[in-house]
């Protein structure tokens, strides 16, 4: 298993997946869903970055987040 940033302060952490593709679904989560019990770290913040332009909830605490919110429009 593997996600492609993994940043920690402490207790809390930052998960992020980062995919080239306009459309994100549940499974592209599927890493995500399981950081928690790997690294017993209960607050992790679980993000799913592609080039789409919504918003979406992918599952429990996992959100899909447009690239450009991360680094403005082009």
């Amino acid at each position: 298993m593997e996600v492609d940033f993994f940043i920690t302060n402490g207790e809390k952490a930052i998960a992020i997946e980062v995919k080239h593709s306009d459309q994100v679904h549940p499974h592209d989560a599927r890493h995500l869903k399981k950081v928690d019990a790997l690294t017993g770290i209960n607050s992790i913040l679980k993000i799913v970055v592609y080039e789409g332009s919504e918003i979406k909830e992918l599952g429990p605490g996992i959100v899909g987040i447009p690239a450009y919110i991360l680094f403005g429009q082009e």
